[in-house]
């Protein structure tokens, strides 16, 4: 988005409590929907072309997944939308270190497929740029 419609954008939902929720609620749904359509786009690809790869999809249902409308982007839809482009879906949860800096703290390969795993795992943060210690706190809580 070019400066001047993020500065439209802004000025709007500062004026509008209830679409500033909504903006919050759709905005990522938002981001994965460009995330897709550039995947497509770099593939050279139409979304006919990825509706052709998923067992009983239409090109309409990717138009939705690329528009964000409703909640189609379910895990299942996103696994077969990956593996229809001979992708792989990935999951990486992010968190600032001590330094402010970003890291990935935990990755995993959706699907099955060999060393996709152990390539996100390989990403992880390295010791000796530690997450803050209500990570570990909070992950040691998770596990019990």
């Amino acid at each position: 988005m070019d400066k001047n419609a993020q500065q439209f954008l802004d000025d709007v939902l500062a004026h509008d409590p209830e679409l500033q929720l909504a903006w919050q609620v759709q905005k990522p749904r938002a981001r994965i929907a460009g995330a897709l359509t550039r995947l497509r786009r770099t593939l050279g690809w139409s979304q006919a072309d990825v509706a052709s790869r998923i067992d009983n999809a239409h090109q309409s249902n990717i138009a939705r997944m690329e528009r964000a409308v409703g909640n189609p982007q379910t895990t299942d839809s996103l696994i077969a939308y990956a593996q229809a482009c001979g992708m792989v879906l990935g999951v990486v949860f992010m968190a600032k270190d001590d330094r402010g800096e970003w890291q990935i703290a935990e990755a995993t390969a959706v699907d099955d497929q060999p060393g996709a795993n152990e390539f996100l795992r390989s990403k992880i943060r390295s010791e000796e740029s530690a997450l803050p210690a209500e990570y570990g706190r909070a992950a040691v809580a998770a596990a019990e």
